[in-house]
C-alpha cells in the first residue's frame, strides 16, 4: 500500500489517505487489505481523536501504548482517507 500525509494549516488535523496498490498487480482484482494501523509517537501528536473520512465515516479507537499511539484501521479496499483531530499545540 501507499500512504500520504498532510496537514491542515491551522495543524488541527491530519490527513492520511491510503491506497491499496495490489489492483495493478492483480489488474483491477482489490484484495482487502487487513490488520493496517497508524502508529505514531506520542512525543510529537497529540491527538483528540480519529476517523475514516472516506469511502464511509467510521469513528475509530485511539490506543496509547507507551510512547506511541496506535490506530488500528478496518480492512481496505481500494482507497482510504484518515482524520486525525489533533489537540490545540498551544494547551
Amino acid at each position: 500500500f501507499h500512504a500520504t500525509f498532510s496537514r491542515s494549516p491551522q495543524h488541527e488535523r491530519l490527513l492520511i489517505q491510503v491506497v491499496n496498490s495490489t489492483a495493478h498487480v492483480l489488474q483491477g482484482e482489490v484484495t482487502p487489505m487487513r490488520e493496517i494501523k497508524v502508529v505514531a509517537n506520542s512525543k510529537n501528536l497529540s491527538l483528540t481523536s480519529a476517523k475514516i473520512l472516506w469511502p464511509k465515516e467510521v469513528k475509530l479507537e485511539c490506543r496509547r501504548r507507551g510512547d506511541e499511539w496506535e490506530i488500528p484501521l478496518p480492512d481496505i479496499g481500494i482507497y482510504t482517507v484518515v482524520g486525525i483531530d489533533l489537540a490545540n499545540e498551544q494547551e
